[in-house]
């Protein structure tokens, strides 16, 4: 496996990859840690003066993230998607993915230090 990652579009929508590692005891599972640079595209007007990461990128960087990663080929459905603590700009998080191929899902995290962020799965289908 890289730890180099394509991005599709302008890299002022991505965040920057600065570790991309994976589980030694399940192959189906990794960690990115990720830098949210205040110059993200996403945080414009997301709140003026008080910017945010809305939480729709959030699960969009998780999908693209389990498709590069997991294979994941179409998702059909997300299910217990949470927003438990704010992503503010400069901030590094870390992204958890585990593939369930038998269970066709992925469940992703976003953690800031001990406090999660985010979480949610994803139902969908795999190469």
């Amino acid at each position: 496996m890289t730890n180099t990652i394509t991005y599709p579009s302008p890299a002022n929508e991505w965040p920057h990859l600065k570790a991309l590692n994976a589980s030694h005891a399940q192959s189906s599972a990794w960690q990115l840690t990720l830098f949210v640079a205040d110059d993200c595209r996403w945080f414009n007007g997301h709140f003026p003066g008080n910017p945010v990461l809305p939480g729709v990128v959030q699960l969009h960087w998780a999908q693209f993230f389990a498709r590069q990663l997991a294979n994941l080929k179409r998702i059909t459905q997300v299910k217990s998607l949470k927003f438990n603590k704010i992503i503010l700009p400069n901030t590094e998080v870390s992204l958890t993915l585990t593939a369930l191929r038998e269970k066709q899902r992925v469940n992703f995290q976003y953690f800031s230090g001990d406090d999660v962020c985010s979480s949610g799965t994803f139902s969908g289908e795999f190469l």
